[in-house]
């Protein structure tokens, strides 16, 4: 079958594109779904060639000013990413994945740099896990998860020795890059059929057999499940000591589950 206009269009930008992970990751073709498995293919084939940017990396991670707070300008039932991050960390532990440790850790020491924020940093038993999390209903790809847990990874393992200082963790605990997705999200409802996605899951053992080579622990994926399906109004407001917190609705059940990618 032939190429449609828009999948030449799609590879003429590829072929254009930066090969970093960073320009990776921020590409629009990165993020949609029906994009994913030719996407997945080409990063696969430039894996040699796809280098890390860690110009104005952080040397230190740690801020004094995170309490899990929001600001109300808007109706808590408005879930955003960053509410349902802070609504995590306020849970202080999570199913699956241990004791939240911190949140919306920066990673770039000025705001030109080309990092992001890592959205939890959790800890069960030795694994220190690096996750991305994708908030209910979200549009974007398991692909677009995957290559920012990676990175954000592979960035802190660049600078493991101060990021453990920082947050006094044992030398001999592990990195691990995690995505945590929402089954309602587009990137849950791909985890949930994976074997639909025979690229990704190609690069997925890919990437994991370069983690292996530098020490640093395979993905892994979770997916968050409300018991009764619904995730709308999952979030209320509680004041604590002058702030106002995100945390999950007093009769919220929800479960957190690991999900095996081949």
């Amino acid at each position: 079958m032939s190429q449609s206009p828009n999948d030449d269009a799609l590879a003429k930008e590829w072929r254009q594109l930066s090969k970093n992970w960073y320009a990776i990751y921020q590409w629009k073709g990165t993020s949609g779904v029906g994009y994913s498995e030719r996407v997945a293919e080409w990063i696969a084939s430039s894996l040699p060639r796809i280098t890390l940017v860690t110009k104005d990396l952080r040397e230190s991670f740690r801020t004094d000013k995170h309490h899990g707070q929001i600001s109300l300008n808007t109706p808590i039932s408005q879930i955003t990413e960053k509410r349902i991050v802070r609504a995590l960390f306020n849970a202080s532990t999570l199913p699956a994945l241990g004791t939240v440790i911190d949140y919306e850790i920066p990673l770039k020491r000025n705001r030109g740099a080309q990092h992001g924020d890592i959205d939890l940093l959790c800890k069960a038993g030795t694994t220190i896990y690096c996750v991305e999390a994708k908030k209910p209903k979200s549009s974007e790809s398991l692909l677009k998860a995957i290559l920012q847990a990676y990175t954000y990874t592979l960035l802190v393992w660049h600078r493991k020795d101060a990021f453990f200082k920082d947050f006094k963790l044992p030398a001999k605990y592990r990195l691990s890059p995690a995505v945590l997705t929402f089954s309602s999200a587009a990137s849950g409802r791909q985890l949930e059929n994976i074997s639909d996605y025979p690229k990704i899951q190609a690069l997925i053992g890919a990437l994991n057999a370069m983690l292996a080579e530098q020490g640093i622990g395979k993905l892994r994926f979770f997916v968050f499940e409300a018991r009764d399906g619904v995730f709308d109004d999952c979030l209320s407001a509680l004041k604590e000591n002058g702030d106002i917190k995100a945390v999950f609705r007093k009769g919220f059940h929800y479960d957190i589950v690991e999900k095996k990618v081949p």
